[in-house]
């Protein structure tokens, strides 16, 4: 039967060959060309006859498996695991994950079925075993975090009185970057701008001699002739010599290689600003150079307005689900098997074509929805990160759930500025406790931590310790 157009996207297979190519025990393409809605709501009759495959194709059986989850078939989709975990062919699906797209396809089924509502627990909880049987991520998740590790003292920083009136600084941004993709050059631009402090936005190739004089320039070296390091190095050779104080920009500290990379050519800066007070003990750079406070995040006019609504009482979460942080999807698989009332909100990393400021207020409309916000930190490498959504909870005033990452402990105090959680089994208990309205007072001192000591004010105070 010929594979519908719907299924293979804009490129034709020849029916009859189709299902060799994709046998995972033979070379064949990364992609899988299904459309998540056949498998989530509505596969078709050769979907179906593929799936039900009878010479044990790991593929089809995965297929068999979402087409029954998704449609509330337990006993079929049950058979299909059983199927799958025989023989070789745990071992086989496990090999999916590593060698295509599967992943995903197990993401986008999972985004169009939340399209439609939510997912209910029966459904959520067939996903989860298989995830438990066969994805090979799976095992990090369930160990979570690290309970025991010592809380550090909290970071205390130094403010100055007043932001100088004729501050005035440089940021240098990737040119074409979407707002999806690089929105930190404009939301600093704002801050900044609402202090009273003069600030101009510049591509990250310009002519270092045509910037002019600013006593701070800003740059993300990651941004800056990316794919030509000879070039890159000269070009933040003749930054350093024109900026009176040249500062590098860290946005993501957790990539790979990162931390090797990061004390070349060190002495050129003045500061490093990076929201990730671990670096430090990783990093052979001088302790003074680092700027720790967390990122400002501007639009205040946009983000008071939306934080003024009154929050849907219960727990959300926004964000995105990718290869790098696929064990999200197991905590809302988690959270949904357990019959929570969690509202999700999954984003894209693509370009909205919208600009920074609506991109950004869009953003916080679904975050701020509720109110108590899940931040998940952990990525496929194993690294717990710190992000910026850490930060605009407390300044939305809702209550911040936050899987342990040691960096947030250095910025606020668990128990009391938010809730920690490490396991689906924290989340559930913190779910009950949440209802029953246990964390108001967290709530609350969260907010006031960070309007004490993060707000856009009190960082561009304390960058200013730095001038």
């Amino acid at each position: 039967m010929t594979p519908p157009e719907a299924a293979l996207g804009n490129s034709f297979v020849n029916p009859m060959n189709w299902v060799t190519r994709y046998r995972v025990q033979r070379p064949f393409s990364r992609r899988l060309r299904v459309a998540p809605s056949l498998l989530a709501e509505a596969p078709t009759p050769w979907l179906l006859s593929f799936a039900a495959d009878a010479g044990f194709d790991p593929l089809a059986g995965a297929f068999d498996f979402l087409a029954a989850a998704y449609a509330g078939d337990a006993a079929r989709a049950r058979t299909a695991m059983a199927r799958l975990d025989t023989g070789k062919g745990a071992r086989s699906v496990s090999r999916l994950f590593a060698e295509n797209d599967f992943r995903k396809l197990l993401v986008g089924c999972f985004r169009h079925a939340l399209e439609g509502g939510t997912l209910d627990p029966g459904k959520a909880g067939l996903l989860l075993d298989f995830a438990r049987r066969f994805d090979p991520v799976f095992d990090a998740f369930s160990r979570g975090g690290s309970a025991q590790a010592a809380v550090p003292t909290r970071l205390a920083f130094d403010y100055a009185g007043r932001v100088p009136p004729t501050l005035s600084i440089v940021v240098l941004v990737p040119g074409g970057a979407s707002a999806r993709s690089y929105d930190l050059g404009q939301r600093l631009l704002s801050a900044f701008t609402g202090a009273g402090v003069v600030c101009r936005l510049v591509p990250s190739e310009s002519d270092p001699g045509e910037i002019g004089a600013a006593d701070l320039v800003l740059v993300d070296e990651n941004t800056v002739f990316r794919k030509d390091p000879e070039k890159q190095q000269a070009h933040l050779d003749r930054l350093r010599q024109v900026a009176r104080r040249l500062g590098r920009l860290v946005p993501d500290p957790w990539g790979k290689g990162f931390r090797e990379q990061l004390a070349r050519g060190i002495d050129r800066y003045d500061l490093v600003w990076a929201m990730a007070p671990t670096l430090r003990d990783a990093a052979p750079i001088a302790g003074e150079k680092f700027c720790l406070i967390p990122f400002p995040s501007g639009f205040a006019r946009v983000f008071d307005g939306i934080a003024a609504a009154a929050p849907l009482p219960a727990i959300g979460f926004c964000g995105a689900i990718e290869d790098y942080n696929h064990h999200r999807y197991f905590w809302l698989l988690s959270a949904l098997a357990g019959a929570m009332d969690l509202k999700i909100a999954l984003t894209s990393q693509q370009p909205d074509g919208l600009d920074v400021e609506a991109s950004y207020g869009l953003y916080l409309e679904r975050l701020l929805e509720t109110a108590a916000c899940l931040s998940l930190t952990m990525r496929s490498t194993g690294d717990r990160i710190l992000v910026g959504r850490t930060f605009d909870v407390l300044r939305g005033s809702r209550l911040l759930i936050q899987e342990y990452t040691p960096d947030a402990r250095f910025y606020l105090a668990p128990g009391e500025d938010f809730v920690e959680i490490q396991g689906a089994e924290d989340l559930r208990e913190v779910h009950g406790r949440f209802r029953a309205g246990d964390y108001e007072a967290v709530r609350r001192q969260g907010a006031e931590t960070f309007r004490r000591a993060y707000s856009d004010d009190a960082v561009i105070r304390h960058l200013a310790t730095f001038l």
